[in-house]
């Protein structure tokens, strides 16, 4: 729907975008990122709810950012909307950086290659969110980590599904936005990025 507006100019299309997604804002909160007992609340986002790091991933790459690119300028994306999205993709991006690394520590299964695609063009359209920097390099870092576990050295995908496939395809693709989109985008040493995983 959000093509459909830029396409036509119809306003109804990016009004029941709109609606939706505030909706969804005020509807489905973001679970608990700790336990009670100060620990990483890692199973809630493995479990099968519109908080699961893989969706959180997907929105960051293939939903959420035809939001800004199609709406942004509508009357309907009003200041208080767009606060309501930023804090939302706030929490994705910390949900992304913090639990799923512990999902996946070896970088070895596509689902970690989509949540760090997320956290990549997440961390570039809101390049003015605290941490942004910290997520877009972690991203890259991970990134590189999931090419070396998941592609062949002739890259090919190590994987069954289509959407595996799909995914690789993707991933260079949306690295070399990410450098158009920030300009200066450069992989940081590993060891100088701070990671949640370090002790």
């Amino acid at each position: 729907m959000c093509a459909a507006y830029s396409l036509t100019g119809e306003q109804r299309y990016a009004d029941k975008v709109l609606e939706e997604l505030e909706n969804w804002l005020d509807t489905v909160p973001c679970l608990p990122l700790f336990k009670a007992d100060g620990t990483y609340n890692v199973e809630a986002f493995d479990e099968c709810t519109g908080w699961r790091a893989l969706e959180v991933g997907i929105r960051g790459f293939s939903a959420w950012p035809f939001l800004v690119e199609h709406l942004l300028d509508t009357p309907g994306f009003t200041e208080a909307l767009f606060e309501k999205l930023l804090y939302s993709v706030y929490e994705h991006c910390r949900v992304l950086y913090e639990i799923s690394p512990r999902l996946f520590p070896a970088a070895n299964h596509n689902q970690y290659l989509m949540e760090n695609l997320g956290l990549l063009i997440f961390s570039c359209i809101y390049c003015d969110l605290k941490d942004a920097e910290i997520w877009k390099a972690h991203a890259i870092r991970e990134l590189e980590r999931c090419m070396e576990q998941q592609v062949t050295p002739c890259g090919g995908q190590r994987g069954r599904s289509p959407r595996e496939t799909i995914s690789g395809t993707i991933l260079p693709s949306s690295v070399s936005e990410n450098r158009r989109w920030s300009g200066s985008c450069v992989c940081v040493e590993p060891k100088k990025i701070p990671h949640p995983n370090d002790g």
